[in-house]
């Protein structure tokens, strides 16, 4: 018989740190960068840093957008393989409707 090894605790990890990632992307320090920039002194310095705050933030927002879903992914298959796994063992060991007991195939 083979075994199939599904690392769940793996996958509720990758869930919760991609979950992390996208929060600290998200939040408003990361978010006020930009401000800091005016404080430069140094107008092309601070022209070139807009520049890229814009486009990061374009940047930004799809990787949060792909965060999610790969988050979401991570946390769709490890309660799939749960819930497979509880379900195989409850039909392995509960009694069968016709009144015999299950049997257990090798």
């Amino acid at each position: 018989m083979s075994v199939i090894d599904v690392p769940g605790a793996e996958l509720e990890r990758v869930h919760d740190l991609l979950q992390r990632t996208k929060d600290l992307m998200d939040s408003a320090p990361i978010k006020a960068m930009g401000q800091l920039v005016d404080l430069l002194g140094q107008h092309d310095l601070e022209s070139a840093a807009h520049e890229f705050e814009k486009r990061w933030g374009d940047g930004r927002h799809v990787l949060s957008k792909d965060l999610e879903g790969v988050r979401d992914a991570a946390k769709a298959v490890a309660d799939a393989f749960r819930e497979t796994d509880e379900q195989t063992v409850a039909a392995l060991t509960e009694p069968a409707t016709d009144g015999s007991a299950p049997q257990a195939k090798e």
